[in-house]
């Protein structure tokens, strides 16, 4: 059993490795694009910097509706009427 856990922590370690990874490449490849945009001109990075802002913008504001929808607590619903006992005649 030891020797699955070990295999498993080793499993796990490799994952996490090639994630780290990818993640770096993915990181290196928007360096680039981002660079090659600054090189294109003004007209270009504002363009994407406003696309990026408006897209902030509209996160931010489901965000918060999102967050008030949770905040509000549901309505309070009035328990259900029951019929008093009914009572047997001697």
């Amino acid at each position: 059993m030891k020797a699955q856990a070990k295999g498993f922590a080793a499993d796990t370690k490799i994952a996490a490795h090639e994630e780290l990874s990818d993640a770096d490449a993915k990181l290196d490849l928007v360096k680039v694009r981002i660079s090659k945009l600054r090189d294109a001109g003004d007209g270009a990075w504002q363009e994407m910097r406003e696309g990026v802002e408006s897209a902030w913008t509209e996160l931010s504001t489901a965000a918060k509706r999102a967050k008030r929808h949770f905040e509000t607590p549901p309505p309070k619903t009035p328990p259900p009427k029951t019929s008093p006992p009914k009572t047997h005649p001697h």
